[in-house]
């Protein structure tokens, strides 16, 4: 079973178990969002309480150039504390990273593929503006994301594992696999029902 299922199962499970116990408003919903380096999120929120909620999310940076092309993607489960009731959240979560980096050359016949996985750690903190009323809100965030080990692998044609490009992949594939990064959301668009 992939992570992915493995975030939303546990969501549901959690969200089902905590929304008997929960007090006060709360609700479930969607959201979108874009910001750096993940220009397209999205995700869906449970709202147990003012205080407390769950969100899954999928976040995706990709681009691509001819033959060249970068994609970085990271599906996430956050729980929310909202400290003073109100829209001032905090968070922490757990992530699985993927970057996917292909470079081709078609007049020399070579090319290049860095795959780079790694779970993350997740903290966050920002607004979400109208959450607790349910309908409409607006939010804003911050997310610190720091990788655990990394599993890089470089899949290449006409190239050989002593050549130096080849050495210089897979030393960055391993270091952007241990490098911590922050994720800034510049707007986020969500419902709750």
């Amino acid at each position: 079973m992939s992570f992915s299922k493995y975030l939303v199962a546990a969501f549901l499970t959690v969200g089902g178990s905590l929304a008997q116990a929960a007090s006060g408003k709360g609700g479930f919903g969607f959201n979108v969002g874009m910001g750096l380096p993940y220009t397209q999120q999205a995700g869906l929120n449970y709202q147990f309480s003012e205080r407390f909620g769950v969100a899954v999310g999928y976040n995706l940076f990709d681009f691509s150039i001819d033959k060249s092309g970068l994609k970085l993607s990271m599906p996430e489960l956050m729980f929310n504390y909202h400290p003073f009731a109100g829209s001032f959240f905090i968070g922490l979560g757990a992530g699985q990273e993927k970057l996917e980096v292909v470079s081709t050359d078609t007049v020399a016949n070579k090319s290049l593929k860095i795959e780079v996985s790694a779970m993350t750690t997740i903290l966050k903190t920002g607004w979400m503006w109208g959450l607790a009323n349910g309908g409409f809100w607006f939010g804003m965030d911050v997310a610190y994301v720091k990788p655990g080990s990394s599993d890089p692998t470089v899949t290449s044609t006409g190239f050989t594992p002593t050549d130096q490009q080849y050495l210089d992949a897979i030393d960055a594939a391993k270091k952007f696999g241990e490098t911590a990064y922050t994720n800034i959301t510049f707007a986020r668009l969500g419902w709750i029902f």
